[in-house]
C-alpha cells in the first residue's frame, strides 16, 4: 500500500470522532452546569436575605419596643435556613419627631463564587428595609 493510500484511509476513518468531540465539549458543558448551579445558589441566598430583612422589619413594627439584638435574632431566625455567619445585619433607629421614628434593617454579604478552576467575586448581596412606627 502506498503512502497516499494510507493517508486517505486514515483521513476517511471516523470511528473515534464522537469520543474526541465529546472529550472537547464535556469540560465546557460541566463548567456551564457548575455556573448555573452557583447562580441558583446566589439567587437563593439573595431571596433568603430579602425575606429575613422583611421579617425582621415586620417584627420591629408589630412588637412594642424590640431591642436591636431581638431584631437581629429575628433576622437570623427567618433566613429560610440559609443565613451564613458572614452576613452582617445592622439596625438603625432614627427619631423624626416626638411621635414618629423609623427603624432600618440592613443586611450585607460579600459572596465569593468558587468554581473548580477559578474564583469570582466578591459580589455584594444585600437588602435594606425601613419601617416607620409611632411612639
Amino acid at each position: 500500500m502506498s503512502g497516499r493510500g494510507l493517508l486517505r484511509r486514515i483521513a476517511a476513518c471516523r470511528s473515534g470522532a464522537t469520543v474526541v468531540e465529546t472529550a472537547f465539549c464535556m469540560p465546557l458543558i460541566l463548567f456551564m452546569l457548575l455556573g448555573v448551579m452557583k447562580l441558583g445558589e446566589v439567587m437563593y441566598a439573595r431571596n433568603a436575605i430579602n425575606h429575613a430583612v422583611e421579617e425582621a422589619s415586620r417584627y420591629a413594627t408589630i412588637y412594642p419596643t424590640p431591642t436591636d439584638a431581638e431584631i437581629k435574632a429575628r433576622f437570623r431566625l427567618r433566613g429560610l435556613g440559609f443565613i451564613p455567619k458572614a452576613v452582617t445585619a445592622t439596625v438603625t433607629r432614627t427619631q423624626y419627631s416626638a411621635t414618629v421614628k423609623s427603624i432600618e434593617v440592613k443586611a450585607k454579604w460579600n459572596y465569593t463564587v468558587d468554581l473548580v478552576v477559578m474564583r469570582l467575586g466578591p459580589f455584594n448581596i444585600g437588602a435594606k428595609r425601613r419601617v416607620f412606627t409611632a411612639t
